[in-house]
């Protein structure tokens, strides 16, 4: 354990929070002497956000920023702080800066007698903090045709790198399993029993960490352009082959957004397209 006084470590924090100098390379390790700066530190928010990168293994800051709704200059100082903690790294993948957990558990032995706390920490698994295991995307299907349903997790399953961890046949299904399983992706289809479209919605509102992707037969500019509005994150056509759906849960998991080709432009102008602010009517005079 790195052991410094707390003036030099604050002023080392604020250094890397500024982007002055680089985290130590020790930041993995605790490096605070005193149980009170560490908890000053993890506020609920802070604690909130670390819980985000851990369940939601955003791709970059500007992906992170989106999920926690907070500006990116501000997160990028937050996240300096965290590293020069040790709390997290942050690594650069195809010139993207990742947040990364480094710490999955921290242990407090305070002397209540003199300033003398140690702190333990247990350190992430291997697979979130670069160890030879590669990130599993977790990922749930819900669609009512048995048989198709069966079919994409039999498919999604075999691939590299992905776990089917839910499934399910209804929108109230697609919002239980979001909320207790917390999937990556999640692949809804459009026409089941309560609605794809007002799935995504719900999970966008509740479980905003969940990427939800429709899957379905309708190649219907209207009903795509629902789907994004509600938060889909992206349109596949069930008419898609397996390799595929497979390459887009993957650029969903990195971030990114995917709509069928044929319904692209629907997808762009959508997403352009500022919301209509309705103009007041005026009530005749009596």
């Amino acid at each position: 354990m790195k052991i410094q006084r707390m003036t030099e470590l604050e002023a080392e924090m604020r250094k890397v929070a500024r982007g002055e100098i680089a985290a130590p390379a020790a930041a993995a390790e605790p490096s605070v002497e005193s149980a009170e700066a560490l908890i000053r530190l993890l506020t609920p928010e802070n604690r909130s956000l670390l819980r985000t990168i851990r369940d939601a293994k955003p791709q970059s800051v500007a992906e992170l920023a989106r999920l926690t709704r907070r500006a990116e200059p501000n997160l990028l100082r937050t996240l300096g702080k965290l590293q020069a903690f040790g709390l997290l790294e942050m690594r650069t993948v195809d010139r993207r800066r990742v947040p990364t957990p480094v710490i999955a558990m921290l242990h407090l032995d305070i002397d209540p007698y003199a300033m003398a706390d140690k702190i333990v920490a247990r350190p992430a698994a291997a697979e979130a903090t670069g160890g030879e295991k590669s990130i599993a995307i977790r990922i749930a299907v819900v669609d009512d045709h048995t048989i198709f349903r069966e079919g994409a997790i039999k498919i999604l399953a075999s691939a590299d790198g992905i776990e089917v961890v839910g499934e399910g046949a209804t929108a109230a299904d697609a919002l239980k399993v979001a909320e207790e399983l917390h999937p990556d992706v999640m692949l809804l289809d459009m026409n089941m029993p309560g609605g794809g479209v007002e799935a995504a919605a719900n999970i966008a509102r509740v479980c905003p960490t969940v990427r939800a992707v429709m899957l379905t037969a309708s190649d219907s500019a209207v009903d795509a352009a629902s789907a994004l509005r509600a938060g889909a994150r992206g349109y596949i056509l069930k008419g898609s082959s397996g390799a595929e759906v497979v390459d887009t849960v993957r650029a969903i998991f990195r971030g990114e957004s995917y709509v069928a080709p044929g319904l692209a432009a629907v997808a762009d102008q959508t997403i352009r397209r500022p919301a209509r602010r309705k103009s007041p009517r005026l009530s005749p005079e009596a």
